[in-house]
């Protein structure tokens, strides 16, 4: 028997357990969910608790043990959210890493997080990637969510092609924080000339990719030249903003074992940053 929970202040809720031990809730009234650790047979029914909830909720669901067989994706969930986590392992497969898009409809949404948990193998000293990146998912989820008029936050450690993410980029005019992780192989890395170059902002062009990015967080493998990174963070900068400048946070994940190093690419930055048009990092990945 599931007990009922008589909470009215409750605003705040952490779960660890499986979902047909969960008290009825008043989840409406949250502002922050967080479930982990969902059984196998239940990743769509934790994604369906927030359904009814709007507002400033965050919702956090963290998957390591869970099923993808198509009948556990049989559902069709509109939610009010805010704010969105989704933390996986799923199968090396996008269509199957997909399923857990395609069953939202989020039109109120204003940033999302989709993490990929690498893990080392047994048998191996190689690192297990994270969930690859479903690019039709992504672009169906945006166009039936419109988040070309309010998503402003996306975060992503995937294993998804430079060319992949930047189509998922286009029409998501409003976004102003854009967060990237390459995944822990070189061969699979997303941050690359191909994708910084896509990134590069031109006064002139009729329909820039989001146009109002204001924050770019990498955490990159280096896969791409020093200059081609300087050129797109310089174009960017001399955009003018009304409310300070433009923020580059560059961060080496520990494989790459180097940091942006050419003179002339740091000089540019420099100047940049003397100038007041933008505020610039570059740190070995915590």
């Amino acid at each position: 028997m599931v007990a009922s929970l008589d909470a009215p202040r409750l605003r705040r809720f952490i779960y660890d357990g499986k979902l047909g031990h969960l008290p009825k809730l008043p989840w409406a009234q949250l502002k922050h969910g967080e479930f982990r650790s969902i059984s196998s047979a239940s990743p769509a029914r934790a994604l369906a608790l927030c359904a009814d909830n709007s507002g400033s909720f965050v919702f956090l669901f963290s998957s390591r043990h869970c099923s993808y067989d198509a009948s556990a994706w049989n559902v069709s969930i509109c939610s009010g959210v805010r704010h969105l986590r989704l933390e996986l392992n799923t199968p090396d497969d996008p269509v199957e890493a997909g399923k857990l898009l395609d069953c939202l409809t989020l039109p109120s949404l204003h940033s999302i997080t989709y993490v990929g948990l690498e893990s080392l193998r047994f048998d191996a000293s190689s690192c297990l990637g994270p969930p690859k990146w479903s690019s039709e998912s992504f672009v169906a989820l945006a166009g039936r969510s419109g988040f070309s008029t309010h998503l402003v936050c996306l975060s992503v450690h995937a294993q998804v092609a430079d060319n992949e993410l930047l189509r998922c980029l286009q029409g998501l005019s409003q976004l102003e924080t854009l967060t990237v992780k390459d995944p822990s192989s070189f061969r699979e890395a997303t941050v690359t000339d191909v994708f910084l170059r896509g990134l590069s902002y031109a006064p002139d062009v009729s329909d820039p990719l989001i146009p109002n990015l204001r924050v770019l967080t990498l955490k990159a493998l280096f896969n791409f030249g020093d200059a081609v990174y300087a050129e797109v963070v310089a174009s960017r900068a001399w955009q003018k903003f009304d409310n300070g400048p433009f923020h580059a946070n560059l961060f080496s994940r520990i494989q790459s074992k180097r940091m942006l190093s050419s003179a002339e690419a740091q000089g540019k930055l420099a100047e940049l940053v003397s100038q007041g048009s933008l505020i610039f990092s570059n740190e070995l990945e915590p």
